[in-house]
């Protein structure tokens, strides 16, 4: 399960465009954003109620990509 939190943190980071770049450009901000994103996982684990054991390894990938669909779902 801390690999999925950690694969979908570095997922949300990049399709939000939280760079290292931003990092040293303003630090505040980027505090900022990653903590929204991280709020924004742990969210996902709790609504889902995620528990990925290892004989599940093989679907991580796609609930990854399924809990990014969600947090990021058009209204």
């Amino acid at each position: 399960a801390k690999a999925l939190f950690s694969r979908l943190v570095k997922q949300l980071s990049e399709k939000e465009g939280v760079t290292e770049a931003l990092k040293v450009e303003n630090q505040m901000m980027w505090v900022q954003r990653m903590n929204n994103i991280r709020n924004a996982a742990r969210y996902c684990f709790k609504r889902f109620d995620l528990r990925i054991t290892s004989y599940r390894k093989g679907c991580c990938q796609a609930t990854a990509a399924f809990l990014f669909r969600e947090v990021f779902k058009k209204s």
